[in-house]
């Protein structure tokens, strides 16, 4: 049996009187197992961990990217890297709010400086 906590698929595995549960994240992929609340790889607590309401932001702004700056295969996968680093970043509960807010406007920066600076190399090679 399976249910979906915002970015994570979670499926119960029944192992007699213990709680398995096994975490996929949907959006960036990898995996978790958690036997009653405690993750098996690290043999510390877990609980899942969404991006907060506010990363959505950021998180929109790194799609329109893909229509304003290059666009094309290239700016998805710009697009893609951006999220994932967003995501990261505001899922982060060790670093303040203000903190992963100024981090995220960084990413931002960072990869539209990255997208500009492609589009004027591939400016210059082409000629245009």
């Amino acid at each position: 049996m399976s249910k979906k906590d915002g970015m994570w698929r979670v499926y119960e595995l029944p192992l007699g009187p213990k709680k398995a549960e096994y975490y996929v994240n949907s959006w960036v992929g990898g995996a978790k197992l958690v036997m009653d609340g405690v993750d098996c790889a690290t043999g510390k607590p877990f609980t899942a961990k969404n991006p907060p309401k506010w990363a959505y932001i950021f998180l929109v702004i790194h799609l329109l990217y893909i229509f304003f700056l290059i666009g094309g295969a290239l700016g998805v996968l710009m697009a893609f890297f951006g999220i994932m680093a967003t995501i990261s970043v505001s899922s982060n509960d060790n670093l303040p709010v203000a903190v992963r807010i100024l981090l995220n406007i960084g990413i931002l920066i960072a990869f539209a400086a990255a997208d500009l600076g492609i589009l004027y190399l591939f400016r210059g090679l082409i000629g245009a």
